[in-house]
């Protein structure tokens, strides 16, 4: 919750300039034109309305790292809890998570936006696959399909996804 109150570090301040820079008829060229920039369309989009909202305020955009990374840690915990079908065993794993030195990192900058918004996304759209395998509904099918693409919107290493789920 510390990280509430930091100021910005390092390449939030590429994220900001970008955001200030940008209008909202620019919005849509983010889907076909990285504009010199990573071609991360989602990020730039929330990016932009993050921007939008608080400005040069950083406790917003930590806020809304918290809760992303709450996200990630939920999922993380339903996520061991369907493999392993333990409580305990969940709970650590998603405390883990949490806490994690190599985590802060994450909680911190504003500019891993990227990693955070994929991760989670990945691991939904595991425990959407998950559903579709367990019930067969086409419903979970085609949610995992959209929250695979909204990875692949948010960060070009969502490649993992493929692999997880041949794993999986």
């Amino acid at each position: 919750l510390r990280s509430i109150g930091n100021f910005f570090v390092a390449d939030d301040f590429t994220w900001l300039k970008w955001a200030a820079t940008t209008n909202l008829r620019d919005l849509p060229k983010i889907f076909i034109d990285s504009q010199g920039f990573f071609y991360r369309p989602l990020d730039k989009l929330i990016m932009f309305f993050l921007y939008t909202g608080f400005s040069f305020s950083p406790s917003g955009y930590h806020l809304f790292a918290l809760l992303v990374h709450f996200l990630i840690g939920l999922g993380v915990y339903i996520f061991i809890l369907k493999l392993f079908k333990n409580n305990l065993l969940s709970f650590i794993g998603a405390f883990i998570f949490l806490f994690l030195p190599s985590q802060a990192e994450n909680v911190f900058w504003i500019s891993t936006i990227s990693t955070n918004l994929s991760t989670l996304f990945i691991i939904y759209m595991l425990l959407a696959w998950m559903k579709f395998r367990e019930n067969k509904s086409k419903i979970f099918y085609v949610v995992s399909l959209i929250l695979a693409l909204l990875a692949f919107l948010t960060y070009e290493m969502s490649i993992i996804l493929l692999p997880l789920l041949i794993l999986l």
